[in-house]
């Protein structure tokens, strides 16, 4: 899957329509835990890539570019 096309449906799975990559995610509440989890269901699922559910946190979900980089670490033959 192609870098930009990653972010596009990370964002439209958030229904975000602005394209600020790095807004934080958690202080403008537009992620919590149960976002998370469905996010994480959606980017497994439906993305077919994995997600170390050992390293999911609040760090690493602060924002899309942050996600981006999470799922590089474990899926770097998928995303390019």
């Amino acid at each position: 899957m192609k870098y930009n096309d990653l972010k596009k449906e990370i964002r439209k799975q958030l229904k975000l329509k602005k394209e600020d990559n790095d807004l934080d995610l958690l202080t403008h509440n537009i992620l919590d835990s149960l976002n998370i989890v469905t996010l994480v269901s959606f980017i497994e699922k439906k993305l077919k890539l994995k997600c170390d559910l050992y390293k999911i946190d609040n760090n690493n979900f602060s924002s899309i570019n942050k996600i981006i980089l999470f799922l590089k670490r474990y899926n770097k033959n998928k995303i390019r």
